[in-house]
């Protein structure tokens, strides 16, 4: 099972989402129910805890959709820097990371320095610190 936890509700690390995205997640998550129930409910528990705010009043390095992060596995130490994609433009690029992944699931809507706690499929369990977010360029919103 694939677990997103960032604690109970007192301690849980807030997120963060333009509403545009949030419309785009959610219809996401709600197409996928049938097909991927885990993740789907996964991305819609995470979406009726975000603080969501109109075009432009986003808190400057939150992680949205097509933006680049660079995270810290604090587990194993490993850094990472991963760009997060909607499943469609996945692709072959190991450097891109779905939405509908544990990882993209757990990244959304965090800013530099928070944490959380991720579950893979295999159990593992991996806590996440994000180190750096540049937002996506023009041309991949098109």
């Amino acid at each position: 099972m694939t677990i997103v936890d960032r604690g109970n509700d007192e301690s849980r690390t807030k997120i963060h989402m333009n509403a545009l995205e949030f419309d785009a997640l959610n219809a996401l998550a709600n197409a996928l129910t049938c097909s991927e129930p885990e993740f789907a409910g996964l991305l819609l528990g995470e979406l009726d805890r975000a603080t969501v705010y109109s075009s432009g009043a986003l808190p400057d390095q939150t992680v949205v959709m097509n933006s680049i992060v660079e995270y810290v596995d604090e587990v194993s130490g490993r850094i990472r820097i991963v760009k997060l994609v909607f499943p469609n433009r996945l692709g072959a690029s190991t450097s891109h990371v779905s939405i509908t992944s544990p990882v993209g699931i757990a990244l959304i809507g965090l800013s530099v320095g928070d944490t959380t706690m991720c579950r893979f499929p295999n159990g593992r369990q991996r806590r996440l610190r994000v180190l750096g977010v540049t937002p996506p360029d023009e041309s991949s919103l098109a």
